[in-house]
C-alpha cells in the first residue's frame, strides 16, 4: 500500500511540476480580421482586432501592429478570424491607379512607351471607354 502511494504521490509531483511549463507558452501579438475583407479594398484600423495568441500558432507573415497595415490594400479576400498576413495586403504602389483617383474622376491614358503618369491598369480595376462614331 505504501509503494502505491508513494507512485501516487510521485505522479501527482510530476504534474503539479509541468503545469507551469505547459501554460508558461509566450503569447505574440497578431491582427485579425474583425469582419469578411473582399480583395481590392483600402484597409484601416476598423477592419482588425490587435489580438495576442500563443507564439506556436502565429502564422509566418503575420501582422501585429495596425500601422503596418494603413496605405495598404488587401490583395485577396480575408475571412473574418483570419490573422492577417503580409502576403495579403499591397502598397497604394502596387495596385494601379484605381485607388490614386479620387471617387467621381476618372483617368485617361494616352498610348506611350511606358505606363501612363499614375501606372498601369491592374487586373480588378474599372475602366471606362468612351467611343465616339464618326
Amino acid at each position: 500500500m505504501t509503494r502505491c502511494a508513494f507512485l501516487a504521490a510521485s505522479f501527482l509531483a510530476g504534474s503539479a511540476l509541468s503545469l507551469p511549463q505547459a501554460n508558461a507558452q509566450s503569447e505574440v501579438p497578431v491582427l485579425i480580421a474583425r469582419q469578411d475583407i473582399p480583395a481590392h479594398t483600402k484597409l484601416d484600423e476598423t477592419m482588425v482586432t490587435p489580438s495576442r495568441i500563443p507564439a506556436r500558432y502565429v502564422q509566418p507573415g503575420a501582422l501585429s501592429k495596425t500601422d503596418q497595415l494603413l496605405g495598404q490594400i488587401s490583395a485577396v479576400n480575408i475571412a473574418k478570424g483570419t490573422q492577417i498576413l503580409a502576403a495579403m495586403v499591397s502598397s497604394l504602389d502596387d495596385v494601379g491607379i484605381a485607388f490614386k483617383i479620387p471617387a467621381g474622376f476618372r483617368s485617361f491614358t494616352f498610348p506611350v512607351d511606358s505606363g501612363g503618369p499614375l501606372g498601369d491598369v491592374r487586373p480588378g480595376n474599372y475602366v471606362d471607354l468612351v467611343w465616339l462614331a464618326p
